[in-house]
């Protein structure tokens, strides 16, 4: 019953900000390495995931070249009750991932290429929890609760996101097999 997956990719946002507007750019010569875990039954499931890279600041011959390592894990899950109704959990942590958390994203929030031209990973957790009931058998509604905090350097800007909440609440009608609106 355990289904396990390895990939590889390359970043498409490394998240290194650079506080001292030194020359170079992010740049990747490894890809993130992840695996996960999943347990299915039905429609429910548990997921424990992970994932490992490089972060890199290529000084171009003009500025510092630095690397870091980033690594998180992930537990995720859903659990379907017989009604139909259904609660659903994302949780994730981990140091140089802050590009990764959406909230985050584009934001330089996995690394700081210090003025001595190191990187200098962050912290970055998220949690979400969210519930779905179905009324009939074409409308149903969810409600989804997220929070994001990240750790951040004491070289970034103090007024720089630190920590993001949201709740969204959705009404669904699915018009066709295929088509839904809400």
């Amino acid at each position: 019953g355990l289904k396990w997956t390895v990939g590889i990719q390359m970043q498409e946002f490394p998240g290194i900000e650079n506080v001292a507007d030194q020359a170079g750019r992010p740049s990747q010569n490894a890809p993130v390495v992840a695996g996960r875990l999943d347990r299915e039954w039905g429609s429910s499931f548990v997921m424990l995931g992970g994932g490992l890279a490089q972060l890199r600041w290529d000084g171009e011959g003009a500025g510092p070249d630095a690397t870091a390592l980033q690594l998180g894990v992930a537990f995720n899950g859903r659990l379907t009750f017989p009604y139909g109704g259904y609660v659903l959990w994302n949780s994730s942590y981990g140091n140089g991932v802050g590009n990764g958390v959406v909230a985050f994203v584009g934001q330089g929030a996995s690394a700081t290429l210090t003025p001595d031209g190191q990187l200098e990973t962050m912290r970055a957790g998220s949690a979400a929890v969210g519930y779905g009931h179905p009324f009939t058998e074409d409308v149903s509604s969810n409600i989804h609760v997220a929070w994001a905090k990240l750790a951040p350097s004491e070289l970034r800007d103090p007024d720089a996101l630190k920590e993001s909440a949201a709740v969204h609440a959705n009404v669904i009608w699915s018009v066709t097999e295929n088509m839904s609106t809400g």
